[in-house]
C-alpha cells in the first residue's frame, strides 16, 4: 500500500473475509517478520473491565520515571493509530503505514508457508511488535484483546507481570457462560514464575486465578476494595490510601471521579512493584514518581471529563458498554451529588444485553432527560427500539436522534451551570462524540 488511507481501508475490510486464527499462525507470521517480540519485557493485562485503564496507569508511571515504553491497547476511538503508542503518543501515519506494509508483504509473499490471513486485531498486534522493536523499546504494556488463553497477545514470552482485572460475564459464546469459565480463559496468560496481580472482588474468579498461579509457581497479589481507603473525593478526582503486600497505607490520587479507578490504579501500582522483583530497573522508581504517574494518567473515554468553551455544566464520556460497566457508571453517578439536572446520552450495539443495561440505568431514576442515538456502524441497535425500552421501564423524557452528533448537540444546547451529561453505552458512541468535538475544536 502506498497511502495510509488505503491501508486503513484494507484493515477495516478484514472482518468481512477472515475470522480469528490460531496462536501457531501468529507465531509463523512473527517468524517471517523477524520475531520482533524477542527481547521485549512485557506487562500483560487481561480482564473484562478496566484493563485499558490499568495499562494507562502503568504506562504513565513508567514514563514519569523516565522509561522508554510502548503501549498496545484496543479498541481505538477515532484512528487505529491510537492502539499503538510510544512514550504516550500515538504513532504517526508514516510509522503505521510502514509497519502495515511489512506485515502485508509477509502474508502475501509467503503463501507457500501456508499462512492464514490474520484478523483485524491480529494484524495490528503484529504491526505493534514491529513498531516497538524498531523504536528500540525494551518495556511494553500489552492489553489482551479477548479472553487470554487463546488471545493472539498470548504468543509472546518475556512477561514481567501478569495482571487480571475485574471479571464479568462477557462474550459467553466464546469464553463460557460462568464466571469460573471466563476466569480460566483470562488466567491463560499466567506463565511460570511470573508474578500475578489480580482483582479478587469476585471470590469465584479469584479461586480459579489462585489455583492457576499456584500451578505455575507464581507469587500473587490480590486487590479488593478492602485494600483501599477513601480519603477524599470530588467530581474530578479521588484521593485514597493503599494497604497491601507492597505498600503500607501509601496515599495516591486518581484524576477520575469514579471510585472503581482506585482499584485499577492499585493493580497498576502493585504490578510495577512486582516487576521490581524481576527486573532491577524498576527498583529505581520512587514513590513520588509513582504518585505523579498515577495522578497524571488520562484515558480517553473512560469517565473522561470534557470541558467545552461554548457550553456550561460538566460532560463525562464513559465507555460503559456492558452490564458490569453500567453498574460502575451508576455507582459513580449516585455518589457524585450533582446539584443541577443530570442527563444521559445513550447508544449501544445490538449484541449487548441492552435490556439489562437500561434497567440498571433507570434504577436510580436520576435522569432528567435521555437522548438515544443511532451509531455509525452496522452493529448499531435500533434507536427507536432502545427508546421504547427506556419508556417501558418508566423513563418519561426520551428523545431519539439518528446520529451521535445530533444527539450531543441537542443535549448540550440547554445545559446550565451545575448540570451534567453522561455519555455511555458503547465505545463506538464515545468515538463518534470525540470525533465531533475534535472537529469543533479545529
Amino acid at each position: 500500500m502506498k497511502k495510509y488511507d488505503e491501508a486503513v481501508k484494507y484493515l477495516y475490510g478484514i472482518p468481512r473475509f477472515v475470522a480469528k486464527t490460531t496462536p501457531e499462525n501468529t507465531k509463523n507470521i512473527l517468524k517471517l517478520i523477524g520475531n520482533p517480540e524477542k527481547g521485549l519485557r512485557i506487562f500483560h493485562v487481561a480482564g473484562s473491565n478496566g484493563k485499558g485503564s490499568v495499562c494507562a496507569f502503568i504506562d504513565s508511571v513508567l514514563r514519569e520515571a523516565g522509561f522508554h515504553v510502548g503501549l498496545f491497547t484496543s479498541p481505538h476511538l477515532i484512528k487505529p493509530n491510537e492502539r499503538i503508542k510510544i512514550d504516550g503518543m500515538n504513532i504517526s501515519d508514516e510509522v503505521f503505514l510502514s509497519a502495515f506494509n511489512r506485515v502485508y508483504e509477509a502474508i502475501h509473499m509467503h503463501k507457500e508457508e501456508k499462512i492464514i490471513h490474520p484478523s483485524f486485531f491480529e494484524f495490528i498486534f503484529l504491526m505493534s511488535l514491529l513498531v516497538f522493536k524498531e523504536s528500540n523499546l525494551k518495556y511494553v504494556i500489552l492489553e489482551v484483546g479477548l479472553g487470554g488463553r487463546l488471545d493472539t497477545t498470548n504468543v509472546i514470552e518475556g512477561q514481567l507481570v501478569s495482571v487480571i482485572t475485574s471479571l464479568s460475564l462477557e462474550h459467553t459464546e466464546i469464553l463460557g457462560d460462568t464466571i469460573e469459565q471466563i476466569a480460566m480463559e483470562k488466567a491463560g496468560i499466567i506463565k511460570d514464575k511470573v508474578p500475578v496481580i489480580y482483582d479478587a472482588a469476585d471470590k469465584r474468579a479469584a479461586a480459579v486465578i489462585e489455583e492457576e498461579a499456584e500451578k505455575h509457581g507464581c507469587s500473587v497479589c490480590q486487590i479488593t476494595k478492602k485494600n483501599i481507603k477513601l480519603i477524599k473525593k470530588n467530581n474530578y478526582s479521588v484521593d485514597f490510601s493503599l494497604n497491601c503486600m507492597y505498600y503500607d497505607n501509601a496515599c495516591f490520587t486518581v484524576s477520575f471521579p469514579a471510585l472503581y479507578q482506585t482499584v485499577n490504579a492499585a493493580l497498576a501500582i502493585c504490578a510495577i512493584a512486582a516487576a521490581g522483583n524481576i527486573d532491577k530497573a524498576f527498583k529505581s522508581i520512587t514513590l513520588e514518581k509513582i504518585k505523579n504517574g498515577i495522578r497524571n494518567t488520562r484515558w480517553a473515554g473512560r469517565m473522561e471529563h470534557i470541558s467545552l468553551p461554548f457550553t456550561q455544566g460538566d460532560i463525562y464520556l464513559d465507555g460503559a458498554h456492558n452490564v458490569s460497566g453500567i453498574e460502575r457508571l451508576m455507582e459513580t453517578v449516585a455518589d457524585a451529588g450533582h446539584k443541577g439536572d443530570v442527563c444521559l446520552l445513550f447508544g449501544v450495539v445490538k449484541e449487548k444485553a441492552y435490556d439489562h443495561m437500561i434497567k440498571l440505568l433507570l434504577e436510580g431514576a436520576v435522569w432528567k432527560h435521555i437522548y438515544v442515538a443511532g451509531l455509525d456502524t452496522k452493529r448499531t441497535a435500533d434507536q427507536e427500539t432502545i427508546a421504547g425500552i427506556f419508556k417501558n421501564e418508566g423513563a418519561s423524557e426520551v428523545t431519539v436522534y439518528n446520529s451521535a452528533a445530533e444527539a450531543f448537540k441537542a443535549a448540550i444546547k440547554t445545559m446550565k451551570q451545575g448540570d451534567c451529561l453522561y455519555v455511555a453505552g458503547s465505545l463506538y458512541l464515545i468515538g463518534e462524540i470525540k470525533g465531533y468535538i475534535e472537529k469543533l475544536n479545529n
